[in-house]
């Protein structure tokens, strides 16, 4: 059935949603996943290198507060969990007030935290992990 001249269907009266809407809550829905996987692993590895439970607790918490303004960016990146990584790591130094030395994450999450193979590698995301086991698959 024909509108009456000069009347226009409900549906079309309503603004289309932006097209990015789906992408957004697909994005907020990715980084929240992402936060309660790895959090508490980001927390621990922190607290280890900072020598406090309380101090790696915020140096992960400003972290994920980095992430999540970036996190289209980062999803973009080569290597999310490598992004990720360094992000965090940024954090713990600046929480140290110095660098913090390289290329050992993987023998810290492996020894002081016995997290396992598989999990060093999802955290890193790259080939630092290959340090502790080698030969292992890059995690990107």
């Amino acid at each position: 059935m024909a509108e009456p001249h000069g009347t226009t269907p409900p549906a079309l009266l309503r603004p289309p949603a932006p097209p990015a809407a789906g992408a957004n809550a697909s994005a907020a829905m990715a980084f929240a996943a992402f936060r309660a996987l790895y959090e508490g692993h980001y927390a621990a590895y922190a607290a280890v290198r900072l020598g406090s439970s309380a101090l790696g607790r915020r140096a992960a918490r400003a972290a994920f507060a980095e992430l999540s303004g970036s996190w289209a960016r980062v999803l973009r990146s080569s290597c999310l969990a490598a992004t990720a990584w360094a992000c965090l790591r940024r954090h713990v130094e600046a929480q140290a007030g110095r660098p913090l030395p390289e290329g050992d994450d993987a023998a810290l999450l492996a020894g002081r935290l016995g997290l396992g193979r598989d999990l060093v590698t999802e955290l890193l995301g790259d080939a630092q992990a290959g340090i502790l086991h080698a030969p292992l698959a890059s995690g990107c």
